[in-house]
This record gives structure tokens, sequence and C-alpha cells, in this order.
């Protein structure tokens, strides 16, 4: 039996553990982690956390000799637990590329509020990233951390880091200390004229947040600005829960009528009722109130705000004459919403004042209709008694389009253009049906000659938008191309030079 023999040769086994990892047990698990896009810092705590309780910190630089992608890891870790040690021994050894290995810590420490770890970042000159820590440290409340940027770091480099998005989005849970250091503070350091943009915008999201506790506070500032007195007026009429800014409004303030047309867009009576008891200009007996009377009733009609028109004509007792020259020189505007709100007393409001409309008002309220019930037999509309102040409407508005157009299918072509101009998705079902009924009014050549007219227009108007649905259908199921062909024709006809005529 042949002897067996071991090789101890000192060279031959240095041969063989050269090919071997060499990894000390404890270091195996940081082969499976690293820094990356996507990982959170608390990825690192389930093996750093346990290894550090067993071996503490002697290891650390053979951790990092064996495995350099474990620098990351260490400062990563050291930065979510406000290891301090941790960070200094990694810069006095392997300097600061070793701290900006990882590039949110930064961030990390300025969200946690750890002001001793931002404190050691900045002073050992880390830069990466450092804009986000601001808002960061925002959003979790940590004024102390955003006083030491404020004290240490140049203000031309922070100007964007608090934009306005980071106050509206935290603006419903800030504190207000922490609120007003940054408007006393903050921004007149640093970014200016961010704040003179954007005070009135804050006060009106404190309000509508409920912070009501901000907007007192704010209120002031606004009221000092150019336009301050005209914004309290603004959010006091468009939030729900703001009777407490009344405190705040300038009684003696003096409104145009484009500022009236912008507060009674969308207030509601109950708030603008004790206001008009608390302005100057409204009143009785102000040498103002029948200018300020007559500017709401135009800004009502405007925005096609009914209840608004039937509250001031009806309770605010306007001049006879007032109220008449505002209705015939004023157009109502606006959109089927507000009209759809009334009840039929406002067909007698509308009738009684004889209260014009604008043409696109009528066409987008008849439109709207339409769409809304699929309904388009006029007849029937006229039969029927109105039920409804939408049903009057129509039929009122249909009558004044026939004398504008001169005939009914007219008004019916005209419905079908405004369709097709102002909805991006009219339904073909609705407009074959319209287009169907406007053929069967076609009484004379002149009714013909219009609706070639009209479809040119359309068949035009259709391409310029690129609508290639609506062109398909005009140009195979309508006599849009051939109107369009006689309308080229027509043209080229009238453009074209005359022959001169041969003298024999």
């Amino acid at each position: 039996m042949p002897q067996v023999t071991v090789l101890t040769t000192p060279d031959f086994v240095g041969l063989i553990c050269q090919f071997q990892p060499g990894v000390p047990h404890d270091f195996l698990a940081f082969r499976h982690i690293e820094c990356s896009y996507g990982t959170r810092a608390d990825d690192m705590t389930p093996v750093m956390a346990p290894w550090l309780a067993v071996y503490g910190t002697s290891r650390l630089p053979l951790l990092v000799d064996s495995m350099p992608h474990t620098q990351s890891i260490i400062v990563t870790f050291a930065a979510n637990h406000g290891r301090l040690d941790i960070l200094q021994f990694m810069y006095d050894r392997y300097g600061l590329e070793a701290i900006q290995s990882w590039t949110f810590i930064f961030q990390l420490a300025a969200a946690k509020g750890d002001l001793a770890t931002v404190q050691f970042l900045h002073r050992v000159g880390y830069s990466y990233e450092m804009e986000y820590g601001a808002e960061y440290a925002l959003k979790n409340g940590h004024l102390p951390v955003l006083q030491y940027m404020l004290q240490s770091i140049d203000v031309a480099e922070m100007r964007d880091w608090i934009q306005d998005s980071a106050i509206r989005t935290t603006i419903s849970q800030v504190e207000l200390n922490t609120f007003r250091w940054l408007l006393d503070d903050w921004f007149p350091a640093v970014n200016p004229d961010l704040l003179d943009t954007n005070l009135a915008t804050w006060f009106c999201l404190a309000t509508n947040s409920d912070r009501h506790d901000l907007a007192h506070w704010l209120a002031p500032k606004v009221k000092a600005t150019p336009r301050g007195a005209f914004e309290i007026l603004s959010i006091l009429l468009g939030s729900k829960d703001a009777a407490f800014l009344m405190s705040y409004v300038d009684t003696d303030i003096v409104l145009s009528t484009d500022d009236w047309r912008k507060l009674l867009h969308s207030c509601t009576i109950p708030r603008l009722a004790p206001l008009f008891d608390k302005l100057t200009c409204l009143q009785v007996g102000s040498t103002q109130r029948r200018a300020s009377l007559k500017q709401c009733l135009e800004a009502a009609m405007v925005f096609g705000r009914y209840d608004l028109m039937q509250w001031l004509v009806e309770t605010q007792t306007m001049e006879p004459l007032d109220v008449r020259a505002t209705f015939a020189s004023v157009k109502v505007a606006g959109e089927i919403g507000h009209l759809d709100l009334c009840g039929m007393d406002m067909a007698e409001f509308l009738t009684k004042h004889d209260v014009q409309f604008t043409r696109d008002c009528m066409l987008q309220i008849m439109c709207a209709y339409m769409r809304q019930t699929k309904l388009v037999d006029w007849n029937a509309w006229r039969i029927q008694p109105h039920d409804s102040i939408i049903m009057f409407a129509v039929s009122r508005f249909f009558n004044v389009l026939v004398k504008e157009e001169g005939s009914e299918a007219a008004v019916v072509g005209r419905c079908i253009q405004y369709l097709v101009a102002s909805y991006p998705t009219p339904g073909l079902t609705l407009l074959r049906r319209v287009y169907q009924l406007w053929q069967s009014m076609l009484l004379n050549e002149d009714d013909v000659a219009k609706k070639r007219t009209i479809e040119t227009e359309m068949l035009d108007e259709a391409k310029e938008m690129d609508r290639k649905a609506i062109v398909r259908w005009l140009l195979n199921e309508t006599s849009a191309a051939g109107a369009s062909q006689l309308a080229t024709g027509a043209n080229d006809a009238a453009n074209r030079p005359t022959r001169r005529r041969r003298h024999h």
C-alpha cells in the first residue's frame, strides 16, 4: 500500500490561498448589501447594528480595506443613527471622499433633525445634494437645522432650497413658530422675491386648510401689500370658512368693475351679504353706492351669476334707471351650470327685465342641453310648457338666434358648428341626429345656400384644429365636401383675370 504524503510546503499553501476569497467570516453578510439608487437608509441597519454590537468600531478599518464598497454602507448607517463617532473616524482615516460616498446623508440628517451631523457634514465640506436638506427639515419640523443653515451657509447658494411647492405641501401641518421664522428671517435673507410673489397664495392656503393661526398672523402682512386689501376680500368671499377675516377688511376700499368681477365669480350670497353691510361704498346714503351696485350687477352678468343678479336688483333697492341701463348695455355670459341651479322664478325675472345674452352664451346653453338630453326636436320644445329654466332659456335663445340668422334651419346649423368647435368629443351620434334635423328644415334656396356656408366654415375649422374624426364625418356623411368645392370654385372665379375680347 503506497504511503500517504501530505504536502505542507508554505509556498504551496500560499499559492492555493491566492485563489480563495480570504474574507473573515463576520464580513460575509456585507457582500450582499450595497448603497445604490433606491436603497433605503434603514436597509443597512439589520447588518450594521448587530455587527457593531459585537465588534464595535475596532474592525472597521479591516472591513473597509477588505470591502471598499462598505464605505457608503458605514457612513449611511452612521448618519441614519446619529453615530457621529463613526463619521469622524471615517473622515479621519479615509477623508471627505468616504463621507461623500453616499449622496443623500445630508438630506437624511436634516430630515431627522440631527443638528450635530448636519454641522459635521458642513464643517468637513460635504457638498452633495445639500439643496434638498432644507425642505426635508421643513417637512419634518426641524427649525434648529434651518436656523443653522441660515447662519452658516452662503445665502446665495440657498436661494432655491425652499421653494413655493414646499410651503404649499407643508402649510397644513407646519408649526406657527417655524412658519413665522421662515417669513421673517429665511425668505427676506435668501429669496425675498418668492415671499413677495406668493404671500397672498400662502394666506389663501392657510385659510382653506383651517390653519386660522397662520391666517391670523398672515392677514396684517397681506393687508400691508399694495393689493392686500383686495386679496383679503377675495379670500373672504372665495373660502368656505373665512368669516374670521372680516375684522381685517378695509371698509373704505375702492373697487373697480374688474375687481368686482373677480370677487363675485364664485362667491355666495351668504358670504356677500355681511360684506355689503360693512363696506363704506355700499352703505345707504353713500355717494358711491349707486356706482358700486351697478359695478356689481355688471360683474354678475359677465359670469352668468343669475342668483346675484336677482339678489342685487330685488334686495339692494337699486335705482330702476340703473337696472335698465345695465341690462340694456351688458349681455349675460357664462355657462349652463349657474342657470341650471335656478328655479322658474328666474324666467320671470329675465323676462321682466328683458335680459340679453351673448351669442356664445346662448349657443353654449343650447348645445349643453342637447348633449344632456339628446333632444333635438325644436317643435316639441315649442309645444310643451316650459317646466324648467333651461327649457325656457333654450326656447328663448332659439327665437333670438332665428332673428339674427334669418331662419330656423340656420340656427340648427350654428348649433352643429358650435358642437364641433367647442367640444373635444361632441359625439357623432348626436351630430348625425342634429344634422338630419337640419336637412329636414331646409325650405328654400336661401336655406341651402346658408347650409353650404356653415358647412364650409365647419370643415375649415375642423381641419385647422386637426379634428380628424370630425373631418371624416363632414366629408363622408354630409355635403361639406361639395360645399367647400363650390366655395373654392366661386373664389377662383372671382379672382380669375378677365379675358380680353378680340376685336375683328
